[in-house]
């Protein structure tokens, strides 16, 4: 079970929004969904009217970098852009690049693989000096590349460094540093990504004009923003907004082709498509293959060849995804041997082989399905080991990892991601002080959590009001697609789609009906039936076909209603704290150590059951009026492992299934070692 945040508004907050509707002609829901995000008036005001970008000279060396730029062009000389591997890196290099030579300037583009780690470097410094150039402008990187800014200069070589990265107290040595983070930089935006101050450069490099830049430039743009996962707000909202206007009619062919291969419309293209569609494969050439391929598909002319690289930027997509769910299987496969792995507030998961540029990515998918920050670690070779980290808020990974700094050769991040470099002989060590600092920090560890943003409404269930949720895109960090709770919805009808891999369902809810799309299930793994009242989470859009626009409700999260959400955490953090070792009262204990009534009843559950859920078990149970207060998730818990290990079931920790092992033979459940044990510490508590 997921923890769901569902706010209702206020009375205040209402009162609120029908004040705002009399001053504007935003929908009620959309401005139900502002207000309580917290957004004042004047707030939303700025939200929508933020279409015009400040002058690139209010940052910082800009017209030094302008200059210098210049001075080069105008002497002939080499100019290198040296960018990164990832899909910001990756469209700052291209963007540049074409911008550049549109002003015939002798320029060539540097971008190292991810071999050779994130950055300027003295070996690639050499190579570009032996090319003959005289000037470096580094685009998504360079911030803190004190050493190798100084080996530029020594090598005869001038610096231009256009970065967003946080500094250090030192600036490298460079004839102009553009990042808005530096502590004087008087620009009032912070958060462009690397793309969005390359794209700076060339307006201020075409004397602060943004028309033709914007129109030729824009689209490459708004995809390294959405890639970068910025926050989708004020000025990074106005730049991806007017990259998905003009990519519609979008001259760069790579962009083109590579939209073909996503299956993507560019005509209907949003910022979640460039996100899970656009982005996966460009990032893809610098994991799989070279950052090259996906630089020179950007910046090529050539129809042909763009076909070419598209495809190859698929195929290393494909890869991506092979190897990522190679990694997700093995660490599965790992907790499905080990479970005390997953009883662990921190999980720390090490394998050999790894791929370095997808366990990033995979560290997310197991926060996802376990609810839990995690690290994942992947050794390089017989010594050290690299890992990737993914957090919840309130749980500080970089706090975390600093905590651990003693252990590590080197870490980074920040709240909710971090990233370390590790000998190996250190692993064991720090995953005792990993979750050393968790007890301290966090008894009680914080939830992965999914926040609706309202309450849905009959009356928000109609075409004007969901075409409306459109004005609130492009969607993205800090500016979520809207999720919607539906609270009791009683289904009517489920229907299998795609043979059986997905699912929809049909639903009276308010009055009215409407099907729900849920993806990823088969009707029989759905865990509820026809009949019974569900609670959704869901996202709602406009669906054209045939020229004829229907409602698509898509749900994010389900369960059954009336579930009691608080009791069950409580309770599996007890089951956690038990199978860690750690005390736990005689009352707990009282409460959580089954009966044989407790499990013959759980056992009878499962076996009527098609898909024996152990969540959905637990919420079936406690609705039973004479079970209601008996029976806790930490109890089901422990009736699974007693089951176990009697042979009469074998639990699933990835669908969280338990499914019913047939047997002739009858089983004396006095044998299972963890009722021993419960019952043990039960008569040894005080």
């Amino acid at each position: 079970m997921n923890n769901w945040r569902i706010k209702p508004l206020s009375d205040e907050q209402k009162q609120t929004v029908n004040d705002y509707i009399q001053k504007c002609d935003l929908s009620k829901i959309v401005l139900e969904i502002m207000v309580g995000r917290g957004m004042s008036y004047e707030d939303i005001v700025d939200f929508f009217q933020a279409d015009e970008l400040s002058s690139p000279f209010e940052l910082k060396d800009m017209q030094k970098a302008v200059n210098c730029i210049n001075e080069a062009i105008t002497a002939g000389e080499k100019i290198c852009i040296y960018g990164d591997y990832d899909c910001d890196g990756v469209t700052s290099t291209s963007l540049l690049y074409m911008f550049l030579q549109s002003l015939g300037a002798d320029v060539i583009y540097y971008i190292p693989e991810r071999s050779a780690g994130y950055g300027l470097n003295k070996n690639a410094i050499d190579d570009i000096a032996e090319m003959g150039t005289k000037l470096i402008i580094t685009v998504d990187n360079g911030i803190t590349a004190i050493d190798e800014a100084k080996y530029i200069y020594e090598k005869d070589m001038k610096l231009v460094i256009t970065d967003h990265h946080q500094p250090l107290e030192e600036i490298p040595q460079a004839e102009a540093v553009v990042d808005a983070h530096q502590t004087d930089c008087p620009s009032k935006f912070k958060d462009l990504a690397g793309v969005g101050i390359a794209f700076k450069l060339a307006v201020a490099l075409s004397d602060g004009d943004y028309n033709f830049i914007t129109e030729q430039y824009s689209d490459v743009c708004a995809i390294g923003t959405v890639a970068d996962i910025v926050p989708l707000k004020g000025e990074n909202r106005t730049i991806v907004q007017k990259g998905l206007f003009y990519i519609k009619n979008t001259e760069n062919v790579g962009i083109h082709k590579l939209a073909e291969k996503a299956g993507l419309n560019l005509q209907n293209i949003t910022s979640l498509n460039i996100g899970f569609g656009l982005a996966p494969r460009i990032n893809a050439s610098g994991r799989f293959g070279s950052p090259l391929t996906a630089t020179q598909m950007l910046t090529t002319d050539d129809c042909e060849k763009s076909v070419e690289l598209a495809s190859e930027l698929d195929s290393l997509n494909n890869q991506r995804k092979l190897a990522q769910q190679k990694i997700f299987n093995d660490i599965v496969s790992q907790i499905q041997e080990d479970r005390n792995i997953l009883n662990q507030r921190v999980l720390v998961i090490s394998g050999e082989n790894w791929h370095h540029g997808v366990i990033g990515i995979v560290s997310s998918n197991i926060l996802e399905l376990f609810g839990k920050p995690n690290i994942i670690i992947s050794s390089e070779d017989d010594e050290f080991a690299r890992g990737s980290a993914r957090s919840i808020k309130s749980f500080n990974m970089f706090k975390c990892l600093e905590y651990c700094g003693d252990l590590l050769e080197k870490f980074g991040g920040h709240e909710c991601a971090g990233g370390l470099t590790i000998a190996k002989k250190n692993i064991p060590a720090f995953i005792q002080r990993v979750n050393k600092y968790a007890f301290e920090n966090n008894p009680t560890m914080p939830k992965f959590t999914i926040k609706a943003d309202k309450i849905l409404e009959g009356s928000d269930i109609d075409i004007q009001q969901v075409e409306s949720l459109e004005k609130l895109e492009p969607f993205g960090e800090q500016n979520e697609q809207p999720i919607f709770a539906i609270i009791g919805a009683r289904v009517t009808n489920i229907v299998s789609l795609s043979g059986g891999k997905h699912s929809k369902a049909d639903v009276i809810y308010c009055n009215k009906k409407f099907s729900i799309l849920i993806f990823g299930k088969s009707p029989s793994q759905l865990g509820f039936f026809v009949g019974e009242k569900v609670d959704f989470l869901v996202t709602m859009e406009i669906n054209i076909f045939n020229g004829n626009k229907s409602i698509s409700v898509k749900a994010k999260d389900y369960r059954l209603t009336k579930s009691t959400q608080a009791k069950y955490f409580a309770s599996l953090d007890c089951y956690e704290q038990y199978k860690r070792g750690e005390q736990v009262s005689k009352q707990l204990l009282e409460r959580i150590t089954p009966t044989r009534q407790d499990i013959a009843n759980f056992y009878t559950m499962c076996q009527k059951l098609p898909c024996a859920d152990i969540d959905n078990i637990y919420i079936r149970l406690s609705h039973i009026p004479q079970l209601a207060d008996s029976m806790n998730f930490a109890k089901i818990r422990f009736i699974v492992d007693i089951l176990e290990e009697l042979g009469l079931m074998k639990y699933n920790v990835a669908s969280k299934t338990a499914n019913v092992i047939p047997t002739d033979q009858k089983m004396n459940l006095d044998d299972s070692k963890t009722l021993q044990d419960l019952r043990k510490k039960l008569e040894m508590a005080e």
